[in-house]
Formats: C-alpha cells, sequence, structure tokens
C-alpha cells in the first residue's frame, strides 16, 4: 500500500476523530502532522527517497545498445578507443591521406605564416615566415611558382610529387656537364669557351 492510500486513512481518521472530539473531551486525539510525515517516512527507504509503486517496479528495464553494433562506439553512438574513453573520431581515410601527403609546406591563409603539414596526424601547422625551417620556406615559393606558370594542382601535390619536379629540375640543370659555369676571380667563365680558346 502506498502513501497515498495511507493518506487516505489518515484522513478518514480525522474524520473520526472529530466526532470523537464533539462526543469527547479530546484527550485521545492524534496530531494529523505528526501522523503524515510517519507514514511518508515509513515508505521512504533509508536513501530518503520514496518506494516505486508496484505497478512501475514491473516495467521491463529498456536496454539502449548502439544502433551501429561497433565495438568502439558508446549508448550516444559517438566514437570511442577501446577502453570505452570517447575521443575525437578517427577517421582512417583522413589518416591515410595524410600519411599519402607527407611532410609538405603550403603559403597560409593568415598572411606572414606558413602551413606545415604533420603527416602523422594529418594537421596543419601555421608556423611564422621568421620562424620556418629554410625548406618549407622555399617549398611555399616554389608551389606558388608552380601554381602561376599553369599549375593549377600546385597546392594538392603531395611529398613525393614535389621531389620528382625538384628531380627533373635537377637533371635539367646538369644535363650538360660541360656548360657548368665556373667561378674565377674575373667572373664566370664556362668551360666550353675554355675549349675553344684551346683549340
Amino acid at each position: 500500500m502506498g502513501w497515498l492510500e495511507r493518506l487516505g486513512e489518515v484522513e478518514e481518521k480525522k474524520r473520526n476523530q472529530l466526532e470523537q472530539r464533539r462526543n469527547h473531551s479530546g484527550a485521545d486525539l492524534v496530531d494529523l502532522g505528526e501522523t503524515k510525515r510517519e507514514l511518508i517516512e515509513e515508505d521512504q527507504p533509508k536513501g530518503g527517497r520514496p518506494k516505486k509503486d508496484e505497478a512501475e517496479e514491473e516495467k521491463p528495464a529498456q536496454n539502449f545498445a548502439p544502433v551501429s553494433g561497433s565495438k568502439n562506439e558508446n549508448g550516444g553512438g559517438y566514437r570511442t578507443d577501446k577502453r570505452g574513453q570517447k575521443g575525437p573520431a578517427t577517421d582512417t581515410r583522413k589518416l591515410e591521406y595524410a600519411s599519402e601527403l607527407g611532410l609538405v609546406a603550403r603559403w597560409s591563409h593568415e598572411f606572414g605564416y606558413i602551413s606545415v603539414h604533420d603527416p602523422t596526424t594529418g594537421e596543419w601547422h601555421d608556423v611564422a615566415t621568421n620562424e620556418v625551417p629554410d625548406w618549407a620556406k622555399r617549398e611555399a615559393f616554389k608551389r606558388k611558382e608552380l601554381y602561376r606558370d599553369g599549375n593549377r594542382k600546385a597546392y594538392r601535390l603531395t611529398a613525393r610529387e614535389m621531389e620528382e619536379i625538384y628531380e627533373q629540375e635537377r637533371v635539367e640543370m646538369w644535363e650538360h656537364p660541360w656548360a657548368r659555369p665556373a667561378v674565377t676571380d674575373e667572373g664566370i667563365v664556362y668551360e666550353d669557351y675554355l675549349e675553344e680558346e684551346g683549340e
């Protein structure tokens, strides 16, 4: 029996007591406020909460399992690590693209900065041009030069593709080793001129 039903009994008892008061002196009257508190305290568990009704206790507990059924998702569908800790969602495609792109440098959207790509996490770090390594500054200028020459994919080239471009330029420059410039005190002297004079 719940405390509300008992409260109904208390009210009935109150009516009976009122009738008794009319008939008697009132020595056997019960304080109704005390009785209500006693009834409520009886129904409450030691934690202080009222007991659930029997109808509520019979309801089956609902199971909130993740919809996708993935081992690495919590009840809300958020990605978790192996220990069940909620963390940033790691997309394997993004990490694969990041490792494929490699360690590259581009001009940042922010003036005076160069963005350096971290191939392990896929993050871009903006570094001031006076603090950035020389290779990153040269690569940023090279990408800008390639873009101006008509290569519209210059800013999306991977580290390997940039290495191939550097290799092609180096081969073109040293393709004819006899045409290399030689620096003397008088200025730049080409060996092909020296050969013509000697003949």
